[in-house]
């Protein structure tokens, strides 16, 4: 495939992506919560250095992971399934237990229950079990979690937490690690506590960067022997990317590999920027490839390991 439909295509998924997220944020009242940090830096940080977003980027839930949940499920009398309409669930006795109750929720699935331990501020933005229910269909799910400390201030209490989500990375979602750290926010409401959502902010924790050269090397050397290599399950990014994979079957030499670094501004990342969005630069990692064919590898974090996603014209850089 030529570089013109893989950005054609690119675009094209990444205009779907764009409006389901933007449908996704005015329903849950998010679109302003959204905590940038670094989002448009183009590479310009390490790839452990985590970017703080809005909790909307967290949020469903489905399947617990043994050893990280409490061993019983949620109280049924105690969720908001068991509330008649769209009103809320009782307020929990402690911010702790909100956020509990609420991610206890989410990870099973039961959307409707956890709509019901929302603060105000949130069910105003999304006054319906449905539309609540609705909004999760485009966001990434909690498998798992564990609290890690809790800090009650005047007005509000910060939850601190470390949470497991099911990795992925495709045009629509868009890349979502396997783990972060999250600070749920609870506010004081109706005698108890529930969870502000819209201020709840996650942290993305990707693997060790230095996982990027060992992709690559590991790419290489199957594409060397003919092999298709370990990649991911969408077209091979880049300029002329799959003329650049081909050219290294049957090359001779081992692999030698440069340092690695962050997606270059250049118009070769057209392909990358069309498939994924600006946040493509806070997460991609580049390893420059010296020999048996010079070029630039581009991987991504997923899950606990680093996948090819491209290949790019090379650039000079030390050899490893």
């Amino acid at each position: 495939m030529n570089a013109a439909p893989v950005a054609s295509v690119g675009r094209a998924r990444r205009t779907l992506r764009d409006v389901a997220v933007a449908a996704i944020a005015l329903a849950i009242g998010l679109g302003g919560a959204l905590v940038y940090h670094s989002l448009h830096d183009r590479g310009g940080g390490s790839a452990a250095s985590p970017v703080s977003r809005s909790a909307h980027r967290v949020m469903t839930g489905r399947s617990p992971v043994a050893g990280v949940f409490p061993d019983a499920p949620p109280d049924a009398s105690a969720t908001a399934s068991s509330v008649v309409g769209d009103a809320p669930a009782p307020a929990a006795p402690t911010p702790r237990a909100a956020v509990e109750r609420f991610l206890d929720l989410e990870r099973t699935g039961d959307f409707s229950g956890s709509f019901g331990y929302l603060s105000a501020g949130d069910r105003a933005s999304t006054p319906t079990r449905a539309q609540w229910t609705e909004a999760h269909g485009q966001l990434p799910p909690v498998v798992a979690y564990r609290i890690d400390d809790v800090s009650e201030r005047a007005d509000h209490a910060e939850i601190a937490a470390h949470v497991d989500l099911r990795a992925g990375l495709d045009p629509i979602a868009g890349l979502t690690p396997a783990h972060a750290r999250a600070t749920w926010v609870a506010v004081p409401e109706d005698g108890g506590w529930r969870v502000a959502y819209a201020p709840s902010t996650l942290e993305p924790i990707y693997p060790p960067e230095s996982g990027a050269v060992t992709a690559a090397r590991a790419w290489v050397s199957d594409r060397q022997a003919c092999r298709p290599g370990k990649q991911w399950n969408g077209p091979l990014l880049g300029v002329g990317a799959v003329s650049r994979a081909e050219s290294l079957c049957h090359a001779q030499g081992t692999p030698r590999l440069g340092a690695v670094g962050g997606l270059p501004d250049t118009p070769g990342d057209e392909s990358f920027l069309s498939a994924f969005g600006p946040d493509v630069g806070s997460w991609a990692r580049v390893a420059s490839v010296k020999a048996p064919v010079a070029m630039n590898v581009v991987t991504a974090p997923v899950g606990e390991s680093w996948l090819v996603i491209g290949v790019l014209e090379a650039s000079a850089g030390p050899t490893l």
